[in-house]
């Protein structure tokens, strides 16, 4: 885990890696053998699912493959509440060098920035297409991102950015450092 600028601790990758990330879903009634045994045997029926881990100690689910919409379905069909665990997207720095930061963003299914403030101006690139929860201000919004096509936000923006799909989405951000 490496600081961030504005984001904390986040884990940094080298350029090429490919990531893959498991989704992890908290359901709070799991207590016994007979809630493994019902939950992966509804999980194990979704469509893709390569693998499912049910952890009674962390009353957590860790589901390999699959729509994530259809899991939370299926641990509903078994009878227990889920609800889906973020974790942390990561920050490629590629550039710093005292007038801009470049830093590319990898969101896989399930994760999440944390709470930020931008402390200068930025300009994001998607090179993914896809969609990304941003919460801000106790509100949640979805934005869609086409690849290629660039917007721009001012210093002090506070918020959070999720990817709550099942696809991976990636963008690159220019922040503006002092001018």
């Amino acid at each position: 885990m490496w600081p961030v600028a504005g984001y904390g601790a986040l884990s940094l990758t080298k350029k090429g890696r490919t990531m893959a990330s498991p989704m992890m879903y908290l359901v709070p009634e799991i207590s016994c053998e007979h809630c493994v045994t019902a939950i992966t045997a509804e999980v194990s029926q979704v469509p893709n699912v390569a693998s499912v881990e049910v952890n009674i100690d962390a009353k957590t689910v860790t589901v390999e493959g699959g729509e994530s919409s259809q899991i939370v379905a299926a641990i509903d069909e078994a009878g227990y509440d889920a609800s889906r665990i973020r974790s942390a997207a990561t920050a490629e720095q590629q550039l710093d060098d005292g007038v801009v930061r470049v830093t590319r963003w990898t969101f896989p299914p399930g994760s999440e920035t944390g709470a930020h403030v931008h402390q200068y101006d930025y300009v994001v690139v998607p090179i993914t297409n896809g969609a990304l929860t941003i919460e801000a201000d106790g509100e949640t919004t979805v934005a869609p991102l086409a690849i290629g096509v660039s917007y721009q936000r001012g210093k002090g923006v506070d918020h959070n950015v999720a990817n709550d799909g099942d696809v991976e989405v990636a963008f690159v951000e220019v922040e503006l450092l002092d001018r």
